[in-house]
């Protein structure tokens, strides 16, 4: 039935807008995997198993152009294609995609619904895939686009190549003594001002994996000098998840559960959805000064599917929640956002303490926080349910950790903490909140919250902005008020 869709599709565009084969190509195609704005001709990414991988799509020279059809190739034992979304190049442009086999492909075909193109050159759409269990490497291939403009279309045969390469476990003890001294030093010197491609770059000095061996990586690599690694701290970037945890079955993408209605929209649901299972490695997770505290037993959690859930049905909602040890597990996927109302993207996962309190007393929160896979968004709040957040760390996209008090200046606490814990401890009197972050003073401020009571919320909160990625937190020991205890 759908092929028959398409085809009457096809056959009605033909009808309207008759188009012959032009032999001459005008224009251009190009890829990058580097998501900040504009083409950065970036054709390389070391990913993990399970990952989502955005390839944007770039076209030159397409102004009047009412239509673009892409074709890529790829290896289904290493990728699967997620999901294509289409810029605004093309007026109010709609993409059907295409699936088939012998090579294994997907072809999108996308046509302007308002207009022809207005601009020379831009982004015409973002193809996602994700990479399996057992991934271990590959390439995605365009192979050809055909571009409708002014009654004809013009093909044009290409062997554009994304190269996805397994993210390694990178650690600056290279001959793996379980120091960083004097042997691991001459090694990386012997490496400096490298780069992919030129003979003699190797992926493993590459501390921070951005294709060059240089003053970055040098800058990881004297902080560790001299000292014992682990599994845990001796890691740079997102180079540690696979020690932080293992992954036992898959998940499916947020369109196909929206698709089969596995969700209810615009209502609490009180079904939940079950994903695969994280056993984290608590042996290296469930260190430091919380490890031994078990998870706070007075909480709910908030998901982007229902606001109020109670421990007894956390087991319903382990797609985004779970709980291993003294360890709690946080998880979104790329393109969630939240369903329970019309409020616009809000994707969150949030534990949240049943105790409230007005101004006076102060009350305490403590914690070890795990980044495994960042994403922009809040990961702590003393809310108000009256007079909003007093104070929140962010974490960003890049796995800093950012202290944020409500109307006031907010400041950068810690760098590069993806695959790395860092220790917080929160108070709160309803009126000043404090902040410690590894034992040290983070930072201080008064919010008057007159007509509310507080409490303590933590998880991931993306707020108003499209989750772009999948993101995964661990909080170890969570408690509150533990001198009470």
């Amino acid at each position: 039935m759908r092929n028959q869709v398409l085809f009457t599709l096809s056959t009605l565009a033909l009808l309207i807008h008759p188009l012959s084969l032009s032999a001459q190509n005008s224009y251009s195609i190009s890829l990058d995997v580097n998501s900040a704005t504009g083409d950065q001709a970036v054709r390389s990414v070391n990913v993990s198993a399970d990952e989502v991988v955005a390839i944007q799509i770039f076209g030159k020279d397409i102004q009047n152009a009412n239509g673009l059809a892409v074709r890529f190739e790829y290896n289904a034992t290493q990728v699967v294609y997620e999901s294509f979304e289409a810029s605004n190049v093309l007026p109010s442009a709609q993409a059907l995609p295409e699936q088939g086999t012998n090579p294994t492909f997907v072809k999108i075909s996308i046509a302007s619904f308002g207009g022809q193109a207005t601009v020379n050159s831009g982004l015409v759409g973002t193809i996602r895939f994700r990479t399996l269990a057992a991934f271990s490497g590959t390439e995605i291939r365009l192979v050809r686009a055909e571009l409708g403009r002014g009654g004809q279309i013009e093909s044009m045969t290409l062997n554009l190549r994304v190269a996805l390469q397994l993210q390694r476990a990178v650690t600056p003890d290279f001959d793996g003594d379980g120091r960083v001294g004097f042997s691991d030093f001459l090694a990386f010197a012997g490496r400096f001002g490298s780069r992919q491609g030129d003979g003699t770059y190797e992926a493993r000095y590459d501390l921070d994996s951005d294709g060059a061996i240089g003053f970055s990586d040098f800058l990881t690599f004297s902080s560790s000098f001299g000292k014992e690694v682990s599994p845990l701290t001796g890691q740079a970037g997102d180079n540690s998840d696979r020690f932080l945890y293992t992954k036992h079955d898959s998940d499916p993408s947020w369109s196909s559960i929206l698709e089969e209605k596995q969700i209810p929209i615009g209502t609490n649901s009180y079904t939940g959805i079950t994903g695969s299972i994280i056993d984290v490695n608590n042996d290296v997770v469930e260190k430091g000064p919380h490890a031994f505290r078990p998870i706070e037993s007075e909480i709910n959690i908030h998901t982007l599917g229902n606001s109020l859930i109670p421990r007894r049905d956390f087991h319903k909602w382990s797609r985004w929640y779970q709980e291993d040890g003294n360890t709690q597990v946080f998880r979104l996927f790329d393109g969630e956002h939240n369903v329970r109302n019309a409020r616009a993207n809000a994707a969150r996962i949030e534990a949240f303490s049943t105790k409230r309190w007005n101004r006076g007393t102060w009350h305490e929160w403590i914690g070890t926080y795990t980044i495994v896979k960042a994403q922009r968004c809040a990961i702590f709040q003393v809310k108000n349910n009256g007079e909003d957040w007093s104070i929140q760390l962010v974490m960003t996209a890049d796995g800093d950790v950012v202290f944020q008090p409500r109307r006031a200046t907010s400041k950068t606490v810690l760098k590069n903490m993806e695959g790395k814990s860092f220790d917080v401890r929160i108070r709160d009197n309803g009126h000043t909140s404090e902040c410690y972050i590894n034992g040290e003073f983070a930072g201080r401020h008064d919010w008057e919250r007159p007509s509310g009571r507080s409490t303590f919320r933590w998880g991931m909160y993306v707020g108003g902005t499209r989750l772009s990625k999948d993101a995964l937190l661990f909080v170890t020991g969570a408690t509150v008020d533990p001198e009470k205890e």
